[in-house]
């Protein structure tokens, strides 16, 4: 994978998204205030926390928060393998992201929707794992499954004044 590998594919799946968003979506994330492809690296590569959204069983939403890495253009996030979560996508493996930073006026945003992989730590490859080990180099005990999360549909808002 190249190095603007990921920055080329996920503006484009920004800009497809945009394409089929409602006029509403459309004008609540104006053209200008999109987060560019460079911008949207940054801002994502930098950021560790995030919310997923899933849904139960019964039809109920659930949402928590989760660690997460990007990896190439996919989001990976460690999970105990019996969580809520988890036995939420084994049922509907369709969730979405929120990555935030928004404690003042400069605030941004990604939103990101799309179908999850689960995945046993050892099946999933060593550079998924990697953004999970400790100091020592070991991924923690707890870790029993890695969701992956490819893009289908990404949104991102940047603020006049937001710096990725």
């Amino acid at each position: 994978m190249s190095v603007t590998e990921p920055i080329d594919t996920l503006a484009r799946i920004q800009e497809a998204s945009f394409a089929r968003a409602s006029e509403a979506t459309r004008g609540a994330f104006p053209t200008d205030r999109r987060m560019g492809g460079a911008m949207l690296l940054s801002f994502l590569a930098r950021k560790r926390y995030a919310v997923l959204a899933t849904t139960r069983p019964d039809g109920r939403p659930q949402a928590a928060p989760v660690g997460f890495a990007l990896v190439g253009t996919k989001f990976v996030m460690a999970s105990l393998p019996d969580a809520q979560r988890v036995r939420n996508l084994k049922h509907e493996p369709h969730a979405s992201i929120v990555i935030d930073e928004a404690e003042s006026e400069r605030h941004g945003v990604v939103i990101v929707d799309g179908t999850t992989r689960l995945l046993q730590p050892l099946e999933a490859g060593l550079e998924m794992r990697a953004p999970f080990r400790d100091d020592a180099g070991t991924l923690p005990d707890w870790i029993g499954v890695l969701i992956v999360l490819t893009p289908e549909r990404l949104l991102s808002y940047a603020a006049q004044g937001f710096q990725a």
